[in-house]
């Protein structure tokens, strides 16, 4: 027989469930031709059947080598390699055989369980990614949800926890979901602390040795007790009038006054007939008004129209869980919030696990919820009520995800008039330097920031838009008014918002990085000098401070120091500030230490060329070109140039030089101004005792650029 024949006798025998002599076929096969795909094939999946699984996965290595891109067989071969102990080898094929086809389930299914047993830290994204594709292909376990949500808690990826979390939390017997379900609900980024304790009040019914459990309601009760007496006090101006009672929701069974001790098995046409017929008649003689459900005119249309209700048996049973779950009834008919605080003692727990594992009840709930939702919850966002915000967001939002949206349709635009003032603010940053004090009163008087932070990810555009502007006005701060310590004050602002944004949050990262290494160059030649407990000196790009008494960079107009070597060889040092009211911050000390005194002088002096000349220079070059003179010792400045006196024996002369023509020479502690093009030269100016002195030199350098 040829390799062809003997290849399809083996399929054949295998299809008969004939492995041991597939097998025998199969290796014939690879005898006749090594280079035969097929036939290696066959022979590792005939031996797998066989339990040989040494030899199974030598044949499957001949098959990686014939065919490198068959990803059934690196997955297979990734399965034996686990089975034999060799994890990180079955780790390679498996992701080999991902690497050729990315919907490879047996891979997927072989890397999940490795990395499961490993947890393995650096691993863990491509667990993620390794479940969340198997989830796309078929329904993950129970084990496997529980640890998607684990991975995803552990990311601090509250609302992709809850995700896997919630759908094995309510159908399994393990209590261990749905603890977890509590944790994921408690974090910051999700903070609905109500459905977090409802969770951990579900597991404490289902297992009654739970520890955990009650300890983690007591972590979080007594704020959210508080919170619920804060809404309490606060809830009238909340409270919806009783023109709009019944608007949203009227409930069949209340409608019809069902008795308090009415078994809903008892159910049947004849039972809601009789029902019917005693509020016709209540209708007719009270008109309209009923004396159990104070705030409702219903006509008899109405009335027949929603007992009609009950003849389907399954909408009937979701108005049957709403009538007994009295909060949520009261929510959804008056717009009452008691729904949505936190009781000492009780949950709705027998109408969560209801709305929890049936998605027809919470399908039906939506629609009703979301819209009577919506009224509450922007009432409650344009009365700027944080508690009652705070409240409606800490849980028991019970719709589906496709209706999540209608719940905040009216609160976003409300909301978006919050940053109104902030806008105004950001507008003026540039033709005015705001300071952190206008931002927080903004931000405070407004609550922008204690509301915005509250809000659920619906709002990102609007969180994101409020750190944008004041991400702005900090740049403003920088870039036009150059003041970099304002900048980053406003930008540490920023940080009070605590909502996520990865983006925004990488960009405020790097905006405050960026501003405090220029912060950091900015201050880098500042000089301190501190003489005991006594005296403070410093001279930093604010101006020079003795002793916390400030003259600003812009107020000094002259500058004068030096280093004077006494009798008997000490040296005494001098800098000199003098501000335009003419008064003098002076100062001098006198050491022997020469070599570090010079340092600390040499650095006050530099720190004087980096923050105060600057402003010195522009002050006298504008009183220049202004058309003024400036008289430095016994030299005329103006803006064409010097003049001074020279002498020659008993002459004297005044010599005019134009800038092109001036030179400045430094020696021996004194300044002098050299006509270049004549030889004259002033006398000599101590650059110590003679303000602006040493300024000389900078003018010609001035003027000749221009």
């Amino acid at each position: 027989m040829d390799v062809e024949e003997l290849i399809e006798k083996a399929r054949d025998q295998r299809r008969r469930d004939r492995y041991e002599e597939a097998v025998i076929s199969a290796k014939a096969a690879t005898v006749q031709d090594p280079d035969n795909a097929d036939g290696w094939w066959l022979l590792a999946l005939n031996n797998i059947s066989l339990g040989r699984k040494e030899a199974a996965l030598e044949a499957l290595k001949e098959t990686n080598d014939k065919v490198p891109y068959f990803a059934q067989a690196w997955a297979k071969r990734g399965s034996l390699e686990l089975d034999l102990g060799a994890p990180e080898e079955a780790a390679s094929s498996f992701e080999t055989a991902l690497n050729c086809d990315n919907e490879e389930i047996e891979a997927l299914r072989g890397l999940a369980h490795i990395y499961g047993q490993n947890n393995d830290t650096e691993k863990r994204a491509e667990e993620i990614l390794v479940l969340t594709k198997l989830d796309e292909l078929e329904s993950l376990s129970p084990w496997h949800l529980n640890r998607l949500g684990i991975l995803h808690f552990l990311n601090n990826h509250g609302f992709d926890a809850i995700k896997y979390w919630s759908r094995n939390a309510h159908q399994s017997d393990d209590t261990a979901s749905l603890f977890n379900l509590g944790l994921a609900y408690n974090l910051d980024d999700v903070s609905q602390d109500v459905d977090a304790v409802d969770c951990w009040r579900l597991v404490m019914r289902k297992d009654e040795s739970n520890e955990k459990a009650p300890n983690r309601i007591l972590s979080v009760k007594a704020p959210l007790l508080d919170l619920a007496r804060k809404v309490q006090s606060s809830r009238k101006s909340l409270c919806q009038a009783e023109d709009q009672w019944y608007s949203i929701y009227i409930n069949p069974f209340q409608l019809l006054n069902c008795p308090k001790d009415f078994d809903f098995g008892d159910l049947e046409p004849k039972v809601v007939q009789k029902w019917k017929k005693t509020l016709l008649q209540e209708i007719e003689l009270e008109e309209g008004k009923l004396h159990w459900m104070p705030g409702l005119t219903v006509d008899r249309s109405k009335a027949i129209e929603l007992a009609e209700k009950l003849s389907d048996i399954e909408v009937a049973s979701h108005h049957w869980e709403v009538y007994k779950c009295k909060p949520l009834l009261e929510f959804l008919s008056k717009g009452d919030i008691n729904h949505f605080l936190l009781d000492e003692e009780w949950s709705p727990l027998d109408f969560i696990e209801r709305v929890s594992v049936s998605e027809a009840l919470r399908e039906w709930l939506s629609d009703p919820f979301s819209a009577q939702y919506d009224r509450i919850f922007n009432k409650a966002v344009a009365a700027r009520d944080v508690p009652v915000i705070e409240a409606l967001l800490d849980g028991r939002r019970w719709v589906m995800p496709s209706y999540a949206d209608r719940c905040f349709e009216n609160a976003l635009r409300e909301a978006d008039s919050i940053l109104i003032p902030l806008r105004e603010l950001k507008n003026r940053a540039e033709a005015i330097k705001v300071t952190v004090k206008q931002i927080d009163e903004v931000l405070e008087t407004h609550k922008i920031i204690s509301i915005l932070n509250l809000l659920p990810p619906y709002f990102r555009n609007l969180q994101n838009e409020a750190v944008g502007l004041v991400r702005s006005i900090a740049i403003d701060a920088h870039n036009v008014h150059e003041d970099s310590e304002l900048s980053l004050a406003i930008i540490e602002k920023s940080k009070e918002f605590s909502f996520k944004s990865i983006e925004l949050t990488q960009r405020l990262k790097e905006d405050f990085e960026a501003i405090s290494e220029m912060i950091k160059k900015q201050r880098e030649h500042e000089s301190h000098l501190t003489f005991g407990n006594a005296r403070h000196w410093k001279i930093t790009k604010e101006g020079v401070s003795d002793n916390g008494d400030l003259c600003p960079a812009n107020e000094i107009r002259a500058l004068r120091w030096g280093i004077m070597v006494e009798q008997n060889g000490s040296h005494n040092y001098l800098f000199a500030a003098k501000r335009r009211t003419g008064k003098e911050y002076m100062l001098t000390w006198t050491s022997s230490d020469r070599d570090k005194q010079d340092e600390l002088f040499e650095k006050l002096v530099n720190a004087a060329f980096h923050y105060i000349i600057p402003d010195v220079m522009e002050n006298l070059l504008g009183e220049l070109k202004r058309g003024g003179t400036l008289t430095v010792g016994p030299i005329q400045i103006t803006q064409n140039g010097m003049s001074f006196e020279s002498k020659w024996l008993i002459f004297t002369s005044q010599n005019q030089v134009p800038w092109s023509g001036i030179d400045v020479v430094l020696q021996n502690g004194s300044a002098i101004v050299v006509d270049k093009i004549r030889g004259k030269k002033s006398l000599p100016i101590s650059l110590r005792d003679v303000p602006n002195a040493m300024l000389l030199r900078l003018f010609p350098m001035s003027f000749n650029c221009d």
